[in-house]
């Protein structure tokens, strides 16, 4: 790979020193086997583009409805994967699922709008106060 159409912002961030940097994580086992343990940074692959979930949470969180959001992707057999969002609303609001859409179809691609909703009441923290990201969700 010689690197990522169209996108020299990515490929300046991914190619160091002459190699890849996949943003994977993981360790070498005693015999030397990989073992893979995340990622650094989660990037969801739509249909074969990027798609970077920060981007998709900050025009979420644009909407005052919205008090906090986690977007990632879920498995989809043919597109590889499609955006999902878990939304924590604000309390004493309403927000349906057709203004979160129309929402996002003013300021985002229609692959990067997010196709299952989760609308809660809050979302879960880590230990840390993060909120957590699975390595990968299905």
């Amino acid at each position: 790979m010689t690197g990522y159409i169209d996108e020299p912002d990515l490929n300046r961030d991914v190619f160091l020193d002459g190699f890849f940097r996949t943003g994977d994580l993981g360790r070498l086992d005693p015999s030397g086997v990989l073992i893979l343990s995340g990622r650094s940074k989660a990037i969801l692959n739509i249909g074969g583009i990027k798609v970077d979930p920060v981007e998709i949470e900050d025009v979420l969180l644009e909407m005052p409805e919205v008090r906090d959001c986690v977007v990632h992707g879920v498995h989809d057999e043919r597109q590889g994967e499609i955006v999902a969002a878990i939304i924590a609303v604000r309390p004493g609001c309403a927000l349906s699922r057709q203004a979160i859409v129309a929402h996002c179809r003013q300021r985002l691609a229609e692959f990067k709008i997010p196709r299952r909703l989760e609308l809660v009441d809050s979302l879960p923290v880590e230990v840390t106060g993060k909120k957590p990201r699975a390595w990968r969700t299905d």
